[in-house]
């Protein structure tokens, strides 16, 4: 049973996925890569059409940071993909080998007040608009993500709510 069980998982991801598909390219800022950016790009789009979904990939090596350029681009990705009324749903999930994200990148708490303030903003809005979003939304954590997402956001999390 578990191991039909793990099977249609897969199935459903990869229809979800889109696997083979064409990607949607949405500006120069955000773009589809197989591993990590070579752009240094901390986010990437790529819409399925067939599936009326989209994939948001984080890609910045080395484990996915949240970073002040990765929560701006997080918001933007969440932008274009909300902004399309033909989609149901958006998945998101990591490109860099053996992590999901490593969570809040340790910068911000030797920053000053104003910055520190700012980046905190920043990650508060990103979890309430996926709390909130009129999309079904999916993280697929495919790697280590050591108190990601459930740490961050006190108790928002990528995970089942119980």
């Amino acid at each position: 049973m578990a191991a039909a069980g793990r099977g249609r998982a897969a199935s459903l991801v990869a229809a979800w996925h889109g696997i083979g598909r064409p990607t949607v390219r949405l500006g120069a800022q955000l773009r589809r890569s197989l591993h990590t950016s070579t752009d240094g790009t901390p986010v990437a789009v790529a819409i399925h059409p067939e599936t009326r979904s989209a994939t948001i990939t984080m890609q910045q090596a080395p484990g996915n940071a949240v970073t002040d350029s990765m929560l701006k681009a997080l918001l933007a990705a969440l932008d274009a993909v909300e902004a399309d009324r033909g989609l149901r749903g958006v998945m998101l999930t990591s490109s860099v080998e053996n992590f999901y994200s490593v969570g809040i990148s340790l910068d911000i708490f030797t920053r000053k007040e104003p910055e520190w303030l700012d980046y905190w903003h920043n990650m508060r809005t990103f979890f309430y608009r996926l709390l909130d979003s009129r999309l079904t939304t999916i993280a697929l954590v495919n790697g280590h993500a050591p108190g990601t997402l459930r740490e961050a956001g006190r108790g928002v999390s990528a995970g089942p709510h119980h």
